[in-house]
């Protein structure tokens, strides 16, 4: 049964919602499905609960919780569609699990978002259960704001091992789960129009190895008739863009063990496996397939009309979609790619700390996936897959990608936001030319380590 027109109307309305991850920022103005509540208090001490376990009872799915008033925060502008979905998760959660709690849901914008939430978490007035992006769920940890799920969640839940450990794993510090993931991988997406005109086969179109994907890409190219390129065959992410994403696509398809920090934090991106993905990245402009690096360039090529393929988070689709209706499909792709997204945590001091532990885990059960894959979130459990890709056809590739998919290290960085900066910046000047790639990487590496006091 094909759904995927159902899929693209019902994104519409929200199109930056929950699509950005890793760093935060951007985003809309903030909208408030309820009042903002003062939650529940915060550590003030700043020392870390990483490690530590406390003897607490495990949630039992056949007995019913204690009534409570449960808060959450969630980054985002709440178009009336994630307001619906959520709701009516947290709706079952109280008839299912807490029968007679009330919940309060608020939305706050990216913009705004980690501030409001650092204050909180700070001052005692943060939510019991609370969205944090990739960049900022290290943090949060060593600040000992997460609660430690793996103290709560029953050793025969089902997500142990329905959800994939790529995802699972990523939520983990040194065994013990403290957030799950909202996850988007990176896939490339293409023009199918483009890829009609250009002659562009199936055969084509089926990625399994890096010679396969520049033989697409040039393929993928559209040039006037003096032979000028006017539409990139890929765009190779900028500064402004994160261009840590593509250049883990390609890293990990030289070393598929490639990580960008070591256990203690300490920079792990200076390696053959980068200096390659670097120089072969830029091969591509010097081919002529690829617009010259932007840092202006915010928005990905293939939703600007800049070039025919981006490698794209799967919930950017509908805005893809939206810019050229009808012609945007998933490359068959087989190569490792990086998994990233946004962690669904419970405040570590909660005065309702059984209740927040099981909403966490409740936000991610079957039924709730179902609700969450209408907003462009891939349901994450094995188990679902089959149903994933009869509902929403477009996205059979997406399952492929989670495959093959891996975050950017085994530990979370509690100095992620600011280390990745000396990343990004180094990247962009070999891209441009000014460095070369072993300057690049030794130059980056030290302000990285510099950084973590490596």
């Amino acid at each position: 049964m094909k759904k995927t027109t159902r899929l693209v109307s019902i994104f519409a309305a929200a199109l930056l919602t929950l699509s950005m991850t890793a760093c935060g920022g951007g985003g809309e103005s903030s909208t408030t499905t309820t009042p903002e509540s003062s939650g529940s208090t915060a550590s003030t001490s700043g020392e870390s609960t990483t490690g530590e376990s406390t003897e607490v009872e495990k949630l039992d799915p056949n007995q019913t919780l204690e009534a409570c008033n449960m808060t959450v925060w969630l980054a985002g502008s709440g178009e009336a569609i994630y307001n619906d979905v959520y709701t009516a998760i947290l709706d079952n959660w109280v008839t299912e699990r807490a029968p007679g709690s009330t919940h309060e849901l608020t939305f706050i914008a990216w913009s705004d978002y980690f501030s409001k939430l650092s204050t909180g978490l700070a001052g005692g007035a943060a939510p019991d259960v609370y969205m944090t992006g990739y960049g900022q769920m290290g943090s949060m940890n060593a600040q000992g704001y997460e609660l430690n799920l793996s103290d709560y969640f029953p050793e025969d839940w089902d997500g142990w091992t329905d959800i994939p450990e790529n995802i699972l794993s990523a939520g983990m510090v040194d065994g013990d789960l403290y957030g799950l993931l909202e996850s988007n991988t990176r896939v490339l997406a293409y023009r199918k129009d483009i890829a009609e005109q250009n002659g562009v086969t199936e055969e084509d179109l089926t990625v399994e190895t890096l010679d396969d994907l520049t033989n697409l890409i040039q393929k993928m190219c559209v040039y006037d008739d003096s032979g000028n390129l006017v539409m990139a065959g890929c765009d190779v992410q900028t500064s402004t863009s994160s261009p840590e994403q593509w250049a883990h696509f390609i890293a990990t398809n030289f070393d598929p063990e490639f990580e960008y920090w070591n256990d203690d934090n300490t920079a792990a991106f200076n390696s053959d496996a980068m200096k390659q993905a670097m120089e072969y990245s830029k091969s591509l402009f010097d081919a002529g397939y690829c617009f010259p690096s932007d840092p202006s360039n915010t928005t990905s090529g293939i939703i600007s009309g800049l070039s025919s393929m981006s490698l794209i988070p799967e919930s950017n689709y509908t805005q893809a979609d939206m810019a050229f209706p009808g012609q945007i499909g998933f490359v068959n792709c087989t190569l490792n790619t990086m998994l990233i997204g946004n962690f669904i945590v419970a405040n570590a001091d909660t005065p309702n700390p059984a209740q927040a532990a099981d909403l966490v885990m409740y936000f991610f059960n079957e039924d709730s996936l179902k609700e969450k894959a209408t907003l462009g979130q891939y349901t994450l459990r094995t188990s679902l897959n089959d149903w994933y890709v009869e509902t929403y056809p477009e996205f059979e590739n997406v399952v492929t990608a989670y495959e093959h998919s891996t975050p950017m290290a085994s530990t979370l960085n509690p100095n992620y936001n600011e280390c990745i900066v000396s990343f990004r910046n180094h990247w962009e000047t070999y891209m441009n030319g000014i460095e070369d790639a072993d300057t690049a990487l030794s130059t980056a590496e030290s302000e990285w380590n510099a950084i973590v006091g490596g």
